[in-house]
């Protein structure tokens, strides 16, 4: 639009002239100096034409610049996802054909009763708390996969997960549904994690205001923790991963030791469950 010799307004310089014009700037004179000024995004704030349907036009004008500045976003978004992707992709192939290990076998289901977890979430379990979720990366950063991430995928509706944090039994929650693929929450962004692509589960959770701590029950922590891929070692310490398989009658124990410090959880029918 030609503004040049328009009258514009500033709330600091007063009324004024366009003098000059080109494609990104606009020069005013006032009655006290001249001034150079972004165009057309000066009109969003600092300069109005006096001419209202010029300063309409203007408007109309930013608007689309915006609309233009925010598709190219959202364009360099969606390609640096897809090169993210292809990446992820093409190193999960690579790694598909070195490794000779089979895949995890997906936990078996009894008609009617639900599975118990246990995920050790460390610094990220405030986090995933307020967010009513947990979350896990598909890939490692060579492209092969975790079965305590895949594990995700053996959660269904119902199911009850014991959240632990820092040695400690910190909540107990139900997963509100199976499992689905979402980036990494951006409250997660300090984890300095190294892919977006995840899965996540939302869950409702119940913070246990005195929890306690599994360290103090390693002799009966070994007595359910004897197999593969089981949350904890040989010697009764947490395993080096995110979410893991717990046996019904650990998770019982757990629970137990639990509600004798906070009898509140009796009234949770996930508690009840756990119980029986």
């Amino acid at each position: 639009m030609d503004l040049v010799n328009r009258k514009v307004k500033s709330k600091a310089l007063g009324i004024g002239t366009v003098v000059e014009q080109d494609d990104s700037y606009v020069i005013v004179q006032f009655a006290a100096k001249k001034s150079k000024f972004q165009y057309p995004e000066a009109f969003r704030k600092f300069l109005t034409a006096e001419d209202e349907e010029i300063q309409q036009a203007l408007l109309t004008e930013i608007a689309a610049a915006d609309a233009r500045i925010e598709e190219a976003k959202i364009k360099a978004e969606e390609a640096r996802k897809a090169v993210e992707q292809a990446k992820l992709e093409e190193l999960a192939a690579k790694a598909g054909r070195k490794t000779t290990s089979k895949p995890v076998k997906r936990m078996e289901r009894v008609e009617g009763q639900h599975l118990t977890f246990l995920v050790f979430q460390g610094s990220t379990f405030a986090k995933e708390y307020k967010g009513g979720y947990i979350w896990a990366p598909k890939y490692t950063q060579a492209g092969g996969t975790c079965h305590h991430w895949d594990r995700l995928l053996d959660v269904r509706e119902g199911d009850i997960i014991l959240h632990c944090a820092d040695g400690y039994i910190e909540a107990i929650s139900v997963a509100k549904g199976p499992c689905f693929d979402a980036e990494s929450p951006d409250e997660l962004a300090e984890e300095q994690l190294w892919a977006k692509n995840g899965r996540m589960v939302k869950c409702e959770y119940t913070k246990i205001q005195k929890p306690i701590k599994h360290l103090e029950y390693k002799e009966k922590i070994k007595e359910y923790c004897g197999v593969k891929y089981a949350p904890f070692d040989k010697d009764g310490n947490g395993n080096m991963g995110y979410l893991f398989a717990l046996s019904k009658e650990l998770a019982k124990f757990f629970m137990e030791k639990s509600v004798l410090k906070n009898d509140y959880l009796l009234d949770l029918e996930c508690v009840q469950e756990v119980l029986k």
